[in-house]
């Protein structure tokens, strides 16, 4: 996912994509960002910068870290994991794919798959200049990935959206999932 170099969200991202890069999930293994990352904190190397909290922008150790979070969901969706939890920012950020994006926060909202592969996966996070790529390197065992979106994404309002995947593992029909979210119109601007 993309961003605009230097702000200190992006500093928290860094941060977060070194702690993150090497993570190996085995096979029947669940990851949870929050373990992984733990608490946010500026003795950790993390800095204030803006996060959303009941539809405001506030300024939070660690802010910015839902790209992280939205970013390894995205791998994950399309590696084919299993998704245990995740939950989409309350107005649409439009460097997400809509619907298709997990806010985060110490506490909670969290993101959690399930590598339910039989093979280890590892997660590998790189953050550059302009964004995060997050990698999910396993054997193949046949995955194959679909998915559409329903509903067109319309920034600065409130909208719905849809999604659907479907995973396949060879032949077979792994799973058939359709997720939907409502975001919230964004607060005005300043």
């Amino acid at each position: 996912t993309p961003y605009t170099c230097c702000p200190p969200r992006v500093t928290n991202i860094r941060r977060a994509a070194e702690i993150l890069d090497g993570t190996v999930v085995g096979p029947g293994g669940t990851f949870s960002l929050n373990e992984v990352l733990g608490e946010r904190t500026t003795a950790r190397g993390f800095v204030p910068a803006p996060q959303i909290n009941a539809g405001e922008l506030e300024d939070a150790v660690g802010g910015g870290v839902s790209q992280v979070s939205t970013t390894v969901f995205n791998a994950a969706f399309f590696a084919g994991m299993r998704i245990v939890t995740h939950m989409p920012h309350e107005f649409w950020i439009s460097r997400y794919p809509p619907g298709r994006e997990a806010t985060i926060s110490w506490g909670g909202p969290e993101m959690i798959f399930e590598n339910d592969w039989d093979a280890g996966l590892l997660v590998t996070a790189d953050a550059d200049d302009s964004g995060i790529t997050v990698r999910m390197y396993s054997s193949a065992l046949g995955r194959r990935v679909a998915t559409d979106t329903i509903g067109d994404a319309v920034e600065g309002t409130a909208f719905s959206v849809a999604y659907t995947r479907r995973v396949w593992a060879g032949d077979r029909l792994k799973r058939d999932e359709r997720f939907t979210w409502t975001y919230k119109a964004p607060p005005p601007p300043e």
